[in-house]
């Protein structure tokens, strides 16, 4: 009897573990949506960048300052520029793609992410040693609990 009611202990431990694991999932893929986000940013000020500069190139190379190799090369480096925004928009809906289907829901759903905005005065140090986070760990963590859990259970079994 105590061996199944450790093993029911475990499989809540289990449970628990589960949870957090699709916790953690939907964090990272957040985190994905941001990074894709920023880069997708990014990769426009890029284009409207080489856009401006291509144009005073244009302008100059009309005028007769600069040889016509600069505008062909800017065009160039612009097209680059556009291929990567579609590169990295595609990567951003990518992302959103996988957040939603996380969270189960349609893909036709509209979702906005907000960026978090962090002051600069907060303090992400960690107070504490390695060791006491170790030991946080071994006494709060559901897989270490679980696998305490069975290990007692195999006790009760051996002595049965």
């Amino acid at each position: 009897m105590k061996q199944s009611v450790t093993e029911l202990d475990a499989l809540s431990e289990d449970l628990i573990k589960a949870k957090n694991d699709v916790i953690l999932n939907v964090i990272n893929l957040y985190m994905s949506v941001i990074f894709n986000k920023e880069l997708f940013n990014n990769a426009q000020s890029q284009l409207n960048s080489t856009q401006q500069q291509l144009d005073r190139t244009k302008k100059l190379a009309e005028a007769g300052s600069v040889p016509k190799a600069n505008v062909l090369n800017l065009a160039a480096q612009y097209a680059t520029n556009e291929l990567n925004v579609i590169t990295r928009e595609n990567a951003l809906n990518l992302s959103l793609l996988q957040l939603k289907q996380a969270l189960q829901l349609p893909a036709s759903t509209v979702m906005e992410v907000e960026v978090p905005q962090f002051s600069g005065d907060r303090d992400f140090v960690l107070d504490q040693r390695s060791e006491e986070i170790y030991n946080s760990a071994v006494s709060n963590l559901p897989e270490i609990k679980a696998a305490k859990l069975r290990r007692a259970s195999a006790d009760f079994a051996l002595r049965s």
